[in-house]
């Protein structure tokens, strides 16, 4: 009767994710640690030792990530409705225009202006990773201003040597999604946690969920800073696409279950839903056929570009305007687990920061 529900759980994991579990099937990791604990008497007592011990540990580190990602889900609200995609949010304010010619252009920069943040971004790309710490824990300083945050993107600026992912609480791994996105630390320095999380894009309905909590319940921003985390791609609406390809090539069961559920979503015109996300701005997300706005919903349970995603290598504020420079690490399979990247040699500094 556990392997039934062993089977049950591992199946729905794969397909639904956890978001979604949270809505449709909030006892299921209760029901499995019962079965587990029923046959943890029984079943298992021809085995040696070692194969107990190695049995036990796995089981174990299963049902407490299982459950303690559900349980973090609740508390920043994550919902899922039983038998559908749960329906795309909506920017709570309505985006304008964003070009980065207009933001360079708002910045008044004189060629002479233009050469001397280039030279000194240059001096902040190889800036020790213990500086960085002391900056972004002391709240010191101030971050790079949109309009040159704008100007090293129309110059191509290769990302930091140390570069940031930002999370809630300390995930066991290093990213809740299939891809691992990361940013320049300097562009937050100075800033407040709730300024931090609308500069990384994140949606006003999420945002507003940890602030509805009294402070000192409120789960932690988290930084890992990582030093010289190899090639780092821009993550744009071709990416993703080719990504999603290649996975259902692969049977992802997430991806391919989810896409046959929809109505109007037929699996064979990825690439024409695609075409249409590349045309389709930040400002008029609301605007798409509810298929592909439940197309982009799938998406961003899997990968984590929100209805706030640029696709252009920038995030969005909720308030529409241009947050922060973006990239995603080249490497998913080490990116997801920091105990493994610190075994391949990778330098990582942890910053927990609490509400003032």
């Amino acid at each position: 009767e556990f392997l039934k529900y062993w089977d049950m759980v591992t199946a729905l994991v794969a397909i639904y994710s956890i978001g979604q579990l949270v809505g449709s099937i909030p006892g299921i990791f209760k029901n499995l640690r019962g079965k587990y604990t029923a046959l943890r008497g029984k079943a298992i007592k021809n085995l040696d030792d070692a194969e107990v011990k190695s049995f036990e540990d796995s089981i174990e580190n299963f049902l407490k990530k299982g459950e303690d990602a559900v349980e973090e889900a609740k508390a920043v609200g994550v919902k899922g409705s039983k038998g559908k995609v749960p329906a795309a949010t909506k920017a709570a304010a309505k985006p304008g225009k964003i070009e980065i010619d207009d933001y360079v252009k708002t910045g008044h920069f004189t060629p002479k202006d233009e050469v001397t943040i280039l030279n000194k971004y240059n001096q902040e790309y190889n800036k020790d990773i213990d500086i960085i710490v002391k900056q972004l824990k002391s709240r010191k300083g101030t971050a790079r201003s949109t309009e040159e945050m704008a100007l090293l993107i129309k110059n191509s600026a290769k990302p930091p040597k140390v570069i940031g992912r930002v999370s809630l609480k300390d995930y066991p791994g290093f990213a809740p999604h299939d891809v691992a996105w990361v940013l320049d630390p300097a562009e937050l320095k100075g800033l407040s946690n709730t300024d931090i999380m609308r500069r990384c894009g994140w949606e006003d309905s999420y945002i507003k969920n940890i602030l509805d909590l009294k402070p000192d319940k409120r789960p932690s921003i988290v930084i890992n800073l990582i030093e010289n985390p190899g090639k780092l791609k821009v993550p744009t609406w071709d990416f993703f696409q080719q990504k999603t390809k290649n996975m259902i090539d692969a049977q992802d069961k997430y991806l391919i279950n989810n896409i046959k559920r929809v109505k109007g979503l037929d699996i064979d015109k990825i690439d024409t839903y695609f075409d249409i996300l590349k045309k389709t701005s930040v400002e008029d997300v609301d605007k798409l056929p509810a298929h592909i706005q439940d197309f982009r919903k799938i998406l961003e349970l899997k990968f984590g570009n929100n209805t706030l995603f640029s696709g252009r290598g920038f995030t969005v504020t909720p308030a529409g305007k241009f947050g922060l420079r973006e990239w995603l690490m080249a490497k998913p399979d080490v990116s997801f687990d920091l105990g493994k990247m610190k075994q391949d040699g990778f330098t990582i500094k942890q910053i927990k920061l609490g509400w003032e």
